[in-house]
């Protein structure tokens, strides 16, 4: 029995085939500083210094998220040893504020109070109150 060709085309010529980077004539590997300095904008006398940059920023990016985490971790914690009479509470605050920032409702403190704990909507209360 005879074998049988069943290939289209020929198989290329030598001279048709790319070659393996760095091989051939002409061809040019772009050289690690060369292809980092034009990424990041920056001049490098040669590879190991580039790619101590490129380390270095790794591992300053990463000691930075690492400091990240533990910042929010901590945030997210309770406070430890705060001493609550050193603080006022909420009424107290809106109560302040509110007096504070409306004069006017200062000879009536006495009255609002009564009336709840938050000054500003015990007046609007009233104010819809008496116009109507």
């Amino acid at each position: 029995m005879q074998e049988e060709d069943i290939t289209l085309e020929s198989l290329p010529d030598e001279a048709e085939l790319t070659p393996p980077a760095g091989q051939g004539a002409g061809s040019e590997v772009a050289e690690i500083k060369d292809v980092l300095s034009e990424l990041l904008g920056k001049k490098f006398p040669d590879d190991e210094t580039a790619l101590k940059a490129v380390k270095d920023t790794f591992s300053y990016v990463g000691k930075a998220g690492q400091e990240l985490k533990e910042l929010r971790a901590k945030a997210q914690q309770p406070a430890e040893n705060v001493d609550p009479n050193k603080f006022v509470s909420r009424e107290e605050f809106l109560k302040a504020s509110f007096y504070s920032e409306n004069p006017e409702y200062k000879p009536y403190k006495s009255i609002i109070d009564k009336f709840g704990s938050n000054p500003s909507e015990v007046v609007k209360e009233f104010a819809g109150f008496i116009l109507l």
